[in-house]
């Protein structure tokens, strides 16, 4: 995802925490959804407006260095 890339992703809790749209989920064990997504986001690929813009998310949200500072404050002074 950060590097702009189409995504479709099982609708479990832990990939529910990534902000993409409901219509990049499939039901865990439905080959057939996850074949028809893939399929269609071939067919239909993002838009530059639509990569910058997932590349802008995930660099936002998901910055390593960011990530560290808060586990360690958290560490250190608590939640």
């Amino acid at each position: 995802m950060s590097y702009g890339l189409s995504c479709v992703v099982s609708d479990i809790p832990a990939n529910r925490n990534v902000e993409l749209p409901d219509e990049r989920f499939f039901k865990p064990g439905d080959v057939r959804a996850l074949s028809e997504k893939i399929s269609r986001f071939i067919s239909n690929p993002l838009t530059e407006k639509e990569k910058q813009a997932q590349i802008s998310m995930i660099a936002k949200n998901y910055d390593w260095d960011s990530i560290a500072e808060k586990t360690m404050d958290v560490y250190t002074h608590g939640s």
